[in-house]
């Protein structure tokens, strides 16, 4: 949980320095850990508490742990159907690096939907004059439909 200090500042506590405020903030701090069985016991030394668990080995086991406490993972892997039809609408424009080979045969589609993952257009399904133009098209709407998405690589294939 967030972590909320609130204290009051005034012309009077500049004249004791930065040290002042840290002690005023930190006084009455509690530092707490969870145990396996919430269990936790704070052990008072002067104004910092500390947190001492009963057993240590019990606390990296995930199974023993509070299901409130666990954050649930998945892996997809497969895609039984595509329901989306995997078409957008975005502008196309060259990409950055002019020295790789992918320059030589791609521009990048941007979707004006952010949901929409960017991607990979051959530059031969781009307009002809694209490559020597394009600032050209810079204000064009294109219809763009992901066609593959490799499982290395950062942007799809349209």
């Amino acid at each position: 949980p967030d972590v909320i200090i609130e204290a009051q500042f005034d012309d009077n506590d500049a004249e004791h320095g930065q040290a002042h405020f840290q002690d005023m903030l930190t006084d009455g701090v509690k530092t707490l850990s969870l145990d396996t069985g919430e269990k936790a016991k704070a052990v008072g030394t002067g104004d910092v508490h500390r947190t001492k668990q009963d057993d240590g080995a019990k606390a990296n086991d995930p199974k023993l742990l509070p299901e409130k406490v666990l954050q649930r993972t998945a892996k997809v892997v497969y895609i039984l159907e595509k329901k989306h039809s995997r078409a957008a609408t975005g502008f196309i424009k060259l990409l950055a690096d002019k020295n790789s080979e992918l320059f030589r045969r791609c521009a990048m589609f941007s979707p004006v939907d952010h949901r929409v993952p960017r991607a990979y257009v051959s530059l031969a399904d781009c307009p002809p004059d694209f490559v020597t133009r394009p600032e050209d098209y810079s204000n064009t709407l294109f219809i763009c439909r992901i066609v593959d998405w490799k499982e290395d690589s950062n942007f799809a294939t349209g």
